[in-house]
Parts: C-alpha cells; structure tokens; sequence
C-alpha cells in the first residue's frame, strides 16, 4: 500500500473543538510527524468567525506549528473571487469578523444600496431584514449570490449541534431562483487551489474531516482518498448510511492522531 504523503486536514471538528478552539488529543503531535516525516499538509476551513489571520495566530497560540501557506480559508477564496470578478459592492450576511475582513481588504461592505455580490458566511444573528435585503439585492441589482460554504451543522458555542450557513444558502437560492457560487470547501475549485503548489493528482492526496457529507464526498468526487474523524459534528458513524457506498470515506477513526503517517 503506497503511503500518502499529502494532506488536507478540515480544522474545526478534526484538529480542535468547540469555539475556545481546544486541540483535540493528539492532534498538534500528529501534525509534527507528519512534517517530521516528510509530509505535506494544509489545514483548511471554512472559520467565517475569525479572518484568516486570527484563525492563524489562534492555531499558532493552541499549540500547531504551521507556517501561514499551510492555512487556506473559505473567506481567502471568496477574496479572490471577488477581485478575479471586479465585484466590489457587498452586503454580508456573517460575523462581524467576517465584514472588517472584508473591509479591511477593500471592498464596500457598508453600502445600502446597488450590491454587486451577496456574501453568506454563518451568521448567529440572523433576522428576516437580513434575508430581505440580500433578496433585494439579488433580484433587483443582480448581485451574484456567493456562499463561503454549504455546511449543514456545526457545533456551537454551548456544544450543541446547530445549523450552518447552508441552510440560509439554500432559502436564498429557493427564494430567488439562482445558483450560489461556493468558494470554500467541498468545492472544486477551492481545493484545486488548495492542492495546486503541490504539483500532483488529487489521488495522491488525503482529506481528512469529521465531515462525512459534504467535506470528504466533494474530496472523494475529485479522486481524493479521505478520511473521517468521529471527533467532531459526527460522533458515530450511523451518518455513513446516508452517503453512497462509492462516495464512503475510505478510513474512519475516532480522532485524526490514529491515522497512520
């Protein structure tokens, strides 16, 4: 069996927990291995909360010995989305964080009125003006809908199981009769982006996520071999029922530093 000496490794849910973001056991030794043995490796997030550089310095004070390349963001990529389409105008439905990222790089986030772009990150306190406004903007302007992701559930503040950004993605899109652009992971494009500087096939490469339903059957789509943590929005492993066989990760594990390097 060849060893796999890529990887793309989700953050939250997979190498920490919660929103005080504790690392889960093993997870900072197991990452040193992997460099220690000559193993590539990004961790990749869709983290809507912090801009891409507080989530940096945070894995860095947890204790995870990255180099800033080795993490790419869902709000990186929207980023370049953005600019590659000269949409400059936006209305944010996400975290404050989220909007002083966005405005910090450039774009008018504080405009009331002619958006170019709807962004939708996760947004704890969503309200019906938000929904109304980003419709408005979608059929009247004809801002393009652009989703940092589509995850179904993540695991909140309190530790309980709550609905992500997909859900409200989808009421838009239900609403409005558009497609989303999804920037963030399980799209194609962002992890082409992702494995791209490592000139290899995405067979060659392992994603790694407590994710079983968007994260790894987008990874497995594109030839990757994945892997499924039950540390995370999954504890079990009855979620696999509700994926194809062909799409079914091909390791499962209680927590990522059980996964041979």
């Amino acid at each position: 069996m060849i060893k796999i000496k890529h990887f793309l490794v989700d953050v939250e849910g997979t190498v920490v927990k919660g929103k005080s973001f504790v690392p889960i056991s093993g997870a900072t030794v197991w990452l040193r291995k992997a460099r220690r043995e000559g193993r590539s490796f990004k961790l990749i997030s869709n983290n809507t909360t912090h801009s891409p550089g507080e989530l940096y310095c945070l894995l860095r004070e947890k204790g995870f010995e990255i180099r800033p390349e080795e993490l790419v963001t869902c709000l990186l990529a929207a980023k370049e989305r953005l600019r590659k389409s000269k949409l400059r105008r936006c209305f944010i439905i996400g975290s404050a964080a989220m909007k002083r990222y966005f405005r910090v790089e450039g774009f008018d986030v504080d405009s009331n009125r002619e958006f170019d772009a709807v962004l939708v990150g996760l947004d704890e306190k969503l309200t019906l003006q938000k929904l109304k406004t980003a419709t408005e903007a979608i059929l009247q302007d004809g801002a393009k809908l652009i989703a940092m992701h589509r995850g179904r559930l993540y695991v909140d503040r309190d530790g309980a199981i709550s609905f992500s950004s997909g859900p409200i993605v989808s009421a838009l899109e239900f609403a409005c009769g558009v497609k989303a652009t999804v920037v963030g992971k399980p799209s194609r494009s962002f992890y082409r982006n992702c494995i791209e500087d490592w000139q290899v096939d995405p067979g060659a490469v392992m994603m790694i996520s407590d994710d079983p339903l968007s994260d790894l059957v987008g990874a497995k789509k594109m030839g990757m071999k994945t892997a499924f943590v039950l540390s995370g929005a999954y504890p079990r492993t009855e979620v696999l029922t509700r994926v194809n066989r062909v799409l079914r990760p091909d390791r499962v594990v209680e927590k990522i530093s059980e996964l041979p390097i």
